[in-house]
């Protein structure tokens, strides 16, 4: 939250997103995972200081509860938001819950 204020407040820093959809070895990404990381780190830095355009990574806005459904309002980037598994170590998990 705090990083995201900081971003949110000052013009000059920028935060890239999460690494949690890359795959990774327990808790460090692998090769892959930093390689596909760092094309992101790179379109985000294009799109800032080449282009001068603003970049907010997908976050939330705003929560509101409504009996036992809870809407998010989020900041997306690149719509239409679509979830997928996460990765865990090298393979994408599902979770039931």
């Amino acid at each position: 939250m705090a990083q995201i204020e900081l971003a949110d407040e000052n013009e000059n820093w920028f935060l890239a997103g999460p690494t949690y959809p890359y795959t990774d070895k327990n808790g460090h990404l692998d090769s892959n995972g930093y390689r596909w990381f760092a094309e992101k780190l790179g379109e985000i830095s294009f799109r800032v200081c080449e282009l001068g355009h603003d970049w907010k990574p997908l976050q939330p806005i705003a929560a509101v509860c409504r009996g036992v459904d809870v809407l998010l309002s989020m900041h997306t980037p690149a719509p239409p938001l679509r979830f997928a598994a996460p990765y865990v170590v090298n393979a994408a998990q599902e979770y039931a819950d």
